[in-house]
């Protein structure tokens, strides 16, 4: 079994990281099915 954990501060983390990987409203959804089909 894998295990991933992935983690981001929002206070320390530079903008510019917090960008690439924010998630609108309407990207959540897709989102979470592009990261759990990555893992799979």
């Amino acid at each position: 079994m894998d295990l991933l954990c992935l983690g981001l501060n929002h206070t320390t983390a530079p903008v510019s990281i917090r960008e690439r990987v924010a998630f609108g409203p309407s990207e959540i959804a897709p989102g979470i099915e592009l990261i759990k089909s990555r893992l799979a």
